[in-house]
């Protein structure tokens, strides 16, 4: 059963999971560089906000975080060159409306399995 704060705290990351996504849709239907500037920082910073669950002994558990943390890096540099690379060579707005679903469901995911 969810606590109630734990409710609380899904009902913020919801919102400010909504806030990210429409900031890079909205960034990328302006300038599509600027889209890919706003995607890099929007998804590293939901991957911070939302740590997986590590089930280990703490020694793993901090190294597990750490390696985390730099795949989510190297995820926040690669994700919005490859956004940018498919929407430039696509056409725009069927490459954004794909784009947009599949961050939905990745943040959507990212939420369901965090550590609260």
């Amino acid at each position: 059963m969810i606590s109630r704060e734990n409710l609380i705290v899904n009902l913020i990351l919801i919102v400010i999971g909504l806030l990210l996504l429409a900031a890079i849709y909205f960034a990328s239907r302006w300038n599509l560089i600027a889209g890919a500037l706003v995607l890099g920082v929007s998804l590293f910073l939901w991957l911070f906000i939302t740590p997986k669950n590590y089930n280990s002994d703490p020694a793993g558990d901090g190294m597990e975080a750490g390696f985390d943390m730099i795949l989510n890096i190297i995820k926040a540099i690669v994700l919005p060159i490859v956004f940018y690379i498919s929407i430039k060579n696509n056409e725009p707005d069927s490459a954004l409306r794909t784009a947009m679903i599949v961050l939905i469901l990745y943040f959507t995911k990212r939420l369901i399995w965090t550590k609260l």
